[in-house]
């Protein structure tokens, strides 16, 4: 097993095709996204600004996973979408990226506000080739932490 500790361990992990078991999957629920996720009939269009960064305060590691095989699917495209400090929705805080050869992606944002009331989140639009398209979200909580990670699982189509 391979163990990573930093932003840029697991940014360098990121950008390089490294083999090793080194996510781990929550046992108790296999691939599943941690939270919520539903189905969609695709992802928003037009498409985001390619980019994973839109800021300084929070990075959001995260590996897409086949939900059956638990496989990582390399290539799959991540939209993301938040709001700005305010609470408003204005576009300055998302983008798309692709995943790497082991799945990951990196989300470097400033911590959204929160939208009516509820939790700061960001939305998150998967999809890869022969997946179903989901819509799920990270939602922020009180910890002061600058770095987490989640798992997301798709199914085949």
């Amino acid at each position: 097993m391979i163990r990573c500790v930093g932003v840029m361990s697991l940014a360098l992990l990121y950008l390089t095709a490294c083999t090793g078991d080194f996510l781990p999957v929550n046992q108790s629920t296999g691939c599943r996204t941690p939270g919520w996720s539903r189905t969609v009939d695709g992802l928003p269009s037009p498409a985001y600004p390619a980019r994973g960064q839109t800021g300084e305060e929070f990075v959001l590691l995260g590996v897409i996973r086949d939900a059956v095989t638990c496989e990582p699917i390399p290539d799959a495209t991540v939209m993301f979408d938040m709001t700005n400090a305010a609470g408003e929705y204005d576009g300055t805080q998302r983008g798309t990226i692709q995943t790497s050869p082991l799945g990951l992606f990196v989300i470097q944002s400033n911590r959204p506000g929160a939208y009516g009331g509820g939790v700061p989140h960001i939305h998150l639009f998967i999809d890869a080739p022969t997946y179903t398209p989901i819509t799920a979200a990270y939602d922020f909580d009180d910890r002061d932490a600058s770095i987490d990670w989640m798992v997301i699982g798709l199914s085949v189509e």
